[in-house]
């Protein structure tokens, strides 16, 4: 190598080193509150190019993510975010984990924690209510392919009469989108679902218009339907089976409203650690007639108890300890099980299989007064259930599917063994 290429390969390592060198010294000083983080040529959020989907990203490349960090760290914004070294590991792309940005007038705040990759939360700064969002790829096609599912075994089925009862979120009803221009007209999965249902199926929904509404019908600090929601959603099934079987009784009264813990911190309070969210956790005073119950642990083993659950009575009687974070919406109204049974000993001659999520815990009971036999099945853990064969083994008469609305996006895809013989 001639003394000329030596010379300028010496020349591009010592520039390359230098340039290194200013990088780490101007990153150690943006980290140290030194000097401000330069955002001269990255432009602004507010003029970034808007996304055309159905949220609009809190970044728009690896700089922007970098310059939106550092801004919410200065502003307190991003409570789990604890100093400017982590908004440069934004920078770096590091927290690219789907996370969005939802202004709604200024009032939403989001906060960093998800227990998905596709969901997240946000605080409503003024009024201290938490809201889940949860988005989905190719929405109208799972929407399209659960509601087929669910068709087909109402039509394999004849015989049996089929409901399907929709608990919607306020993104999926199409209410967020009255109050963020951004969102545009997000499409009313839940009407769009119903509309897909064969005409042989009873279906509705938990109806409500604004967040006023929500606010009436769900937790401010649980993602589930609080019990006035519940009530009204028992009504309203009992209401849509009435149609083909009219000898089905009318609602149960309610009664007093009961506080049962005055202090729940919910799924959406737990899981972003805010504790200034809480909630009452109530009941309306319903006496059931007498009954057992019982749960299925796994698809082999079942225990019985008599009336009510156990962690339940020990809850209210005070001999169980209780904790900041207790999931009390589950020690009160049951955990998850793979199956739950009600014998109500009537002589309706009438038999109910309740398919759902956790939405049915804390109103299964009042549906099951309804009938002889109830048997409410939680597709998430009875991976051996098959429909056709359990609908002719225990001689059941009404199914009712009672899903919170991202089962809308799911059923098709995660429940098909299941539903399909």
């Amino acid at each position: 190598m001639c003394k000329k290429e030596k010379v300028a390969e010496l020349a591009f390592v010592c520039a390359v080193s230098l340039i290194s060198l200013s990088l780490l010294v101007n990153l150690a000083l943006v980290v140290l509150g030194v000097v401000p983080y330069n955002t001269a040529d990255l432009g602004s959020s507010e003029t970034a190019v808007p996304y055309t989907g159905r949220f609009l990203p809190a970044y728009q490349n690896l700089f922007e993510k970098g310059r939106v960090a550092v801004t919410n760290v200065a502003n307190r914004q991003f409570p789990g975010y604890v100093g400017l070294l982590e908004a440069e590991r934004g920078a770096a792309g590091l927290l690219d984990k789907g996370l969005y940005e939802l202004a709604l007038g200024g009032k939403y705040e989001l906060l960093p924690a998800r227990a998905a990759d596709n969901e997240t939360i946000y605080i409503h700064r003024d009024e201290d209510y938490l809201v889940r969002i949860l988005t989905y790829k190719n929405a109208d096609k799972l929407v399209r392919s659960s509601m087929e599912l669910v068709n087909s075994a109402a039509a394999r089925n004849p015989g049996t009469s089929f409901g399907f009862y929709i608990v919607p979120s306020p993104s999926d009803n199409g209410v967020l989108s009255k109050y963020e221009p951004l969102l545009g007209d997000m499409p009313d999965y839940t009407v769009v679902a119903l509309g897909l249902l064969s005409p042989d199926i009873a279906g509705g929904q938990l109806e409500y218009d604004d967040m006023d509404g929500f606010r009436e019908y769900f937790f401010n600090s649980d993602h589930h339907w609080n019990y006035t929601g519940a009530y009204r959603g028992y009504r309203d099934i009992l209401e849509l089976m009435r149609q083909k079987n009219p000898d089905i009784g009318r609602p149960l009264a309610a009664g007093e409203r009961r506080v049962l813990d005055p202090d729940f911190r919910g799924s959406l309070s737990r899981r972003t650690a805010t504790d200034s969210v809480r909630d009452e956790l109530y009941d309306f005073s319903i006496e059931l007639p007498p009954h057992s119950a019982g749960f299925m642990e796994s698809d082999m083993s079942v225990r019985e108890y008599d009336t009510a659950f156990p962690n339940r009575q020990a809850f209210l009687s005070g001999e169980t300890w209780r904790y900041k974070y207790m999931n009390t919406y589950a020690v009160l109204f049951r955990n998850d099980y793979p199956m739950v049974t009600y014998d109500f000993g009537g002589s309706t001659g009438r038999s109910l299989l309740l398919l759902g999520d956790s939405a049915t815990n804390c109103m299964e009971s009042l549906l099951a007064s309804h009938y002889d036999r109830t048997y409410s099945v939680d597709l998430r853990f009875y991976k051996s259930f098959r429909l056709d064969a359990f609908i002719e083994e225990r001689g059941v008469t009404d199914v009712v599917f009672l899903y919170t609305s991202p089962a809308l996006y799911t059923i098709g895809s995660g429940f098909r063994a299941m539903l399909e013989g």
